[in-house]
């Protein structure tokens, strides 16, 4: 009856040994709950960026933001810009590219807005868009006028 204790007393030493080793930082269980933690902390989203451009609108189609980075997978959740500052009156055209493939700058989104007839506020992205490079977002307007336009937009990372 003593070695069959002396056996499981032995198995349960084994046991914890091998838990000992698991839960140390970098053991099997540890790195689970590192990975799982970096996981679900991205859920809780990114900082929101507000920015403010300001550019002659009317001189060529212009950069208001380039979002993310190339090679980078990320979900873009929302995009507003503010086209207050223009002038009543002035279509503006908002585009948006990003690389396909191989091919750069690729157009993805073109619509034309009126200002003073359309919201002052234009909501671009409104859900949640997975990007895999920059997305460019331009504008061009048919006024000749360096006025802010103001955007802010929310960005996680995948």
């Amino acid at each position: 009856m003593g070695d069959i204790r002396l056996g499981q007393i032995t198995e349960i030493e084994t046991d914890t040994n091998e838990l000992q080793t698991d839960w140390v930082n970098g053991g099997r269980l540890d790195l689970i709950i590192d990975a799982t933690k970096a996981t679900t902390d991205k859920q809780a989203g990114s900082t929101v960026n507000n920015i403010t451009a300001a550019i002659d609108w009317n001189a060529a189609e212009s950069v208001v933001v380039a979002i993310g980075t190339a090679a980078t997978r990320n979900k873009l959740h929302s995009l507003l810009l503010d086209v207050s500052a223009l002038s009543d009156g002035a279509v503006i055209n908002v585009r948006m590219y990003q690389k396909i493939n191989d091919n750069a700058d690729v157009k993805i989104y073109d619509e034309t807005f009126t200002i003073n007839k359309d919201p002052d506020g234009l909501w671009i992205v409104n859900g949640s868009v997975a990007t895999h490079d920059v997305l460019t977002v331009k504008v061009e307007s048919d006024t000749a006028e360096s006025v802010a336009i103001e955007y802010t937009y929310v960005l996680e990372a995948m």
